[in-house]
């Protein structure tokens, strides 16, 4: 009977210690956020990264030559080298916006600002993807990918 007691404290004691050593390990620091206020990071959720969509700075980071405007918070891209866009056939829906900025190196980028587009540049919905932009400049129209993780 004494046997099966300390079996039985032992076997809590066990428990009870492995529960505290036991934790979510903490994200690692490569896997910080980079935001425009400094470093932050990752949100967490049941053990799951959480992402966010690029901002222009991380974009322009990765290439500063990047044809981009922002919409509503998001980026928009210049899709002329994405095929899947590019062949997709699409009704120009009504307007959203137009470009009223145009960025200028180490400028904080703000809503209907763009890299490359001209100011006054209409922005329109397209009819068939809510993800694709068009955007006319000189008659034509330029479709434009919503930057958006997923």
């Amino acid at each position: 009977m004494k046997r099966i007691i300390c079996y039985i404290l032992l076997i809590s004691l066990f428990i009870s210690l492995w529960g505290g050593f036991y934790k979510q390990a903490e994200p690692l620091k490569e896997n910080q956020l980079i935001t425009e206020e400094g470093y932050e990071e990752p949100e967490v959720i049941d053990g799951w990264y959480v992402s966010h969509n690029p901002t222009p700075k991380e974009i322009l980071k990765e290439n500063p030559d990047a044809d981009i405007f922002l919409y509503r918070d998001t980026v928009a891209v210049n899709a002329k080298d994405i095929d899947w866009v590019k062949n997709l056939k699409l009704t120009k829906g009504e307007e959203i916006g137009q470009i009223i900025y145009k960025y200028k190196k180490g400028e904080k980028f703000k809503q209907g600002m763009a890299t490359k587009l001209p100011i006054g540049s209409k922005v329109y919905k397209a009819e068939e993807r809510i993800e694709v932009l068009l955007v006319e400049v000189d008659g034509k129209f330029i479709r434009y990918l919503l930057a958006i993780e997923g």
